[in-house]
């Protein structure tokens, strides 16, 4: 379940479509201590579901040295880490259904994201994900 959520990152924009019933209608996301999901006073992508937000990550090239530190079934918990890439080729994103967007500017420039992500599994579907994450130079290993 936590692996689909950063899978669903790689995938084709028709293909996230699908990953919608991953997510509780409820989750929320919350990185480096900023809920980052269904809080329209930070701005209009923030302001969306867990779920609606997948194809905003579109800038995002690679996912790597994923690992599983922690999986607990009874509480319904996953905590892993994972390396994003994103080599700043991206300029626009197509959202599904709607529209193309510009990718931010910070966004258009290649770097890389060490990233720690624990998710509450509640009923099979993601309720929660709580994520702490530090840029990193592009292609930096992960130390693992």
């Amino acid at each position: 379940m936590a692996d689909t959520a950063d899978e669903s990152l790689s995938y084709s924009r028709e293909d996230l479509i699908d990953y919608a019933d991953q997510y509780h209608q409820d989750c929320n996301r919350i990185e480096n201590g900023l809920q980052t999901t269904n809080n329209p006073e930070l701005g209009q992508v923030t302001s969306l579901t867990c779920s609606d937000q997948i194809p905003y990550f579109g800038y995002i090239t690679n996912l790597r040295d994923r690992r599983y530190k922690v999986v607990d079934e009874e509480w319904g918990l996953v905590w892993m880490m994972v390396m994003f890439d994103n080599d700043g080729t991206v300029k626009t994103i197509d959202i599904p259904g709607r529209w193309a967007v510009e990718v931010r500017k910070s966004r258009q420039v290649a770097g890389s994201a060490l990233l720690a992500e624990l998710f509450k599994i509640k009923n099979g579907k993601i309720r929660q994900i709580e994520a702490i994450l530090t840029g990193v130079p592009f292609g930096v290993p992960s130390g693992w």
